[in-house]
C-alpha cells in the first residue's frame, strides 16, 4: 500500500476506494510476505491478531479464503485445514457480539410508519 501511495497509484483523498484497495490486498500481501511457509503455530499467531469483529466483513472473509485456497493450489492441504479451525475456534463470534451485531443492524434499518390497509 505504501508504495502505491508513494507512486500515486492510490489517492489518499478517498477514504472509501483506498479501504477497498487495502483489503484487496489483503491476501496477496500476506502470501508474499510469505505466510504459507510459515510454521502451523506462527499462523496460528497471525490469526489471533485479527480483530474478531472485523471478520463480520464479507470483504475480509473473502481475503482469507483466498489466502486458504492458495495454501490448497501449494498442496499445502494439512496446512490449509490446520488454518481453517484455528481461524474458526478463535474468530468465532460470541453470543454477545452476535448480539452487538444484531443490535447494529437493526439500528441501521429505517424505521417506516405503519402501513394501513383499505378494504
Amino acid at each position: 500500500m505504501e508504495s502505491g501511495l508513494q507512486k500515486g497509484e492510490w489517492d489518499e483523498s478517498k477514504p472509501e476506494e483506498l479501504k477497498a484497495k487495502a483489503y484487496d490486498s489483503y491476501s496477496e500481501a500476506y502470501l508474499e510476505a510469505g505466510l504459507a511457509e510459515l510454521p502451523q503455530e506462527d499462523i496460528d499467531k497471525v490469526i489471533k491478531v485479527v480483530d474478531r469483529m472485523d471478520m463480520i466483513d464479507f470483504k475480509v472473509l473473502k481475503e482469507s479464503l483466498e489466502v486458504e485456497r492458495e495454501l490448497i493450489k501449494q498442496e499445502k492441504h494439512g496446512r490449509s485445514w490446520d488454518t481453517g479451525v484455528t481461524g474458526a475456534k478463535y474468530l468465532a463470534l460470541t453470543i454477545e457480539e452476535v448480539g452487538e451485531v444484531a443490535k447494529t443492524v437493526f439500528e441501521s434499518i429505517p424505521v417506516l410508519p405503519p402501513v394501513r390497509w383499505k378494504a
